[in-house]
């Protein structure tokens, strides 16, 4: 009769670690597919704007802060911040975030712009 309780307490404790490892586990893998989804976002946009912009005679240098202001924005839209923006080859953007959770950041990174020739 005494041994139960014991019994019953060591279960309910593996059950309830389990639980939050599984949570965390979760919890991990929700916060890379946003930070992948915010980084293909800001990428897809960024190399919009500055592809638009240059196209309108604006300086490859002044046309890559604005898309990546635009980068920027979107990110924050997205939860995430954005962590670097450059020019890549071909034109493209490449862009990195990083989204902050415990016990540390997830982080993606994205390329977009014309494709591989």
């Amino acid at each position: 009769m005494g041994s139960t309780s014991p019994l019953t307490v060591a279960v309910i404790a593996v059950v309830l670690v389990l639980a939050a490892t599984a949570s965390q586990v979760g919890s991990a893998l929700i916060a890379d597919a946003k930070a992948g989804g915010a980084a293909d976002l800001a990428a897809l946009a960024a190399a919009q704007v500055d592809r638009d912009l240059r196209a309108q005679g604006v300086p490859a240098g002044a046309a890559l802060d604005r898309a990546c202001d635009t980068a920027k924005d979107l990110s924050r839209r997205n939860g995430a911040r954005l962590t670097a923006c450059a020019r890549g080859s071909a034109g493209s953007v490449i862009v990195s975030v990083t989204i902050a959770r415990w016990p540390g950041p997830a982080s993606a990174r994205s390329r977009a712009g014309p494709a591989w020739g």
